[in-house]
């Protein structure tokens, strides 16, 4: 899958290379998927009003997903966007004692599995979502480090 990275905050360009890896894992991990996904960076007002209007929760989240794609796809099909909140994520990084980066790069993950069509309402779906989360960036963090 290509990815378009659409900021409505800034955010760190070298972090860009870093998202294709990572959608390049996933597609290597759970098959390909032609098509291109747009990452939303943005800040805690945006994605608090995506999850009113979608979710019917007047909360701030970490990160959304909107699916666009039923069945095959085309190359030139958008197949959805995984929305990110820059703020939360920042929030989180600094509980988790971990850099913002590391944070970003999980809830992508997260994100691009909910786009794939894995969810976390069941337990046993939790813990399949989670493996396939920590493989994945294990393996992205072994390619930075190789």
């Amino acid at each position: 899958m290509r990815l378009t990275v659409l900021e409505r905050v800034d955010l760190t360009p070298e972090l860009r290379p870093d998202f294709e890896r990572i959608s390049s894992l996933v597609d290597q991990e759970i098959g390909v998927l032609t098509g291109e996904v747009n990452l939303v960076i943005c800040d805690d007002s945006f994605i608090q009003g995506l999850n009113k209007q979608y979710r019917n929760k007047d909360q701030i989240t970490d990160v959304l997903t909107f699916p666009y794609y039923e069945g095959q796809t085309t190359q030139d099909e958008l197949l959805g966007e995984v929305v990110i909140d820059l703020e939360q994520a920042q929030r989180q990084a600094d509980q988790g004692a971990w850099e913002l980066s590391m944070e970003m790069y999980k809830l992508f993950i997260h994100g691009l599995l909910h786009l794939r069509g894995y969810d976390h309402v069941e337990d046993a779906d939790f813990r399949v979502m989670k493996l396939l989360e920590d493989k994945i960036m294990k393996s992205f963090l072994e390619t930075c480090n190789a």
